[in-house]
């Protein structure tokens, strides 16, 4: 019973988490900047020449935001989501960086 209760909450659940990962495969880390104390500015660059801006939330001082500070101008797999970027009235796509990986 508790199994089947667990279920029906997980179903009424997901249409609130319905975030889809994006991955980046040898992106190269073009710009990667400190905002605010915590957070980390990116803008990643596809072997198409395509950018997508990025930011990761809360890593100064982390090994996620070390690698991004220490790695711009390198090849990188990044991971994590689609978001929209509300700032001082204007929207914007951005990816929320969750992970990355120096390729």
């Amino acid at each position: 019973m508790f199994a089947l209760f667990c279920f029906v909450l997980a179903v009424l659940a997901s249409p609130f988490k319905s975030k889809s990962r994006l991955e980046a495969e040898n992106a190269a880390l073009r710009h990667a900047d400190p905002v605010g104390e915590n957070h980390i500015r990116a803008r990643l660059r596809s072997g198409d020449g395509k950018f997508v801006n990025a930011i990761a939330f809360r890593v100064a001082g982390t090994p996620l935001g070390r690698v991004l500070l220490d790695n711009r101008g390198r090849q990188m797999h990044a991971a994590g989501f689609l978001a929209v970027d509300r700032w001082q009235g204007e929207e914007r796509v951005q990816m929320r960086l969750i992970d990355v990986a120096v390729s």
